[in-house]
């Protein structure tokens, strides 16, 4: 709050009295002796071991040790629906605390192991040591969440279906999930779509979710995602997305 006083420090940026990449730039030298004292004075270790895959590259080494030890003590959870809801307040809980900057949560570029400077907030930010906090804040947040759509809940029928959305057979993998709701389809049909696409080449699906397929072992079907940040988005990039988006709605 020093350095960075909220919001005057953003309204001197806007308004030119501060140059921000000028300020910046002197502010994370000067953070940055701290931070290494700091790490060394409580002997932190950042950087795991290996780095071959997305949990290793990923999560500082404090972290992946606790991310290690929850999902040991959730698989001795017998109660399975206590089960699943522990298993979607860690994946919560991972995806928040992966070792990048504010600014690039949905575009991984390069780990971050050292404090820099946020354009998002406007201040000095850290890469987090601990998934305490996010632990809390996803424990009750999710727990409310269930208790307001407990309330919410009407007696409809909904299920999830994960397949390729160009050729899924709607109809038969529904009868393997509930047969009471693929007897209504049957019989009533599909009358509406509610669609969310992918963007086109912006983001890679897969690789936004891959601690969760690393940690409960999900899986990957990166072959089949529309769209992927991988292909680009150039001509070829846009024809086939159209091309994939057609198919999936024909």
């Amino acid at each position: 709050y020093k350095y960075f006083p909220s919001p005057e420090y953003k309204r001197k940026v806007a308004k030119g009295e501060i140059n921000e990449d000028k300020y910046a730039t002197e502010k994370e030298k000067e953070f940055l002796d701290v931070y290494y004292a700091l790490v060394e004075k409580y002997q932190i270790k950042i950087k795991q071991d290996k780095n071959d895959t997305f949990l290793d590259r990923w999560f500082l080494s404090p972290v992946r040790e606790e991310i290690k030890f929850l999902f040991e003590e959730l698989k001795t959870v017998d109660n399975k629906d206590i089960k699943r809801v522990l298993a979607v307040i860690l994946s919560r809980t991972v995806r928040s605390c992966r070792a990048t900057t504010h600014a690039d949560l949905a575009t991984l570029k390069e780990p971050v192991t050292t404090t820099y400077y946020c354009k998002k907030h406007g201040k000095i930010c850290k890469p987090i040591f601990s998934i305490i906090g996010w632990w809390q804040t996803y424990t009750v947040d999710t727990l409310n969440r269930l208790r307001d759509f407990d309330k919410l809940r009407t007696g409809t029928l909904q299920i999830c279906l994960a397949g390729d959305s160009r050729t899924i057979d709607i109809y038969e993998e529904s009868k393997k999930v509930n047969p009471k709701l693929a007897e209504i389809l049957s019989r009533q049909k599909i009358r509406g779509i509610f669609s969310s696409p992918p963007y086109v080449g912006l983001i890679d699906y897969h690789e936004q979710h891959a601690y969760a397929y690393e940690i409960f072992g999900f899986e990957r079907k990166d072959e089949l995602e529309i769209g992927p940040l991988v292909k680009g988005q150039g001509k070829e990039a846009r024809d086939s997305y159209a091309q994939d988006i057609a198919e999936v709605l024909k």
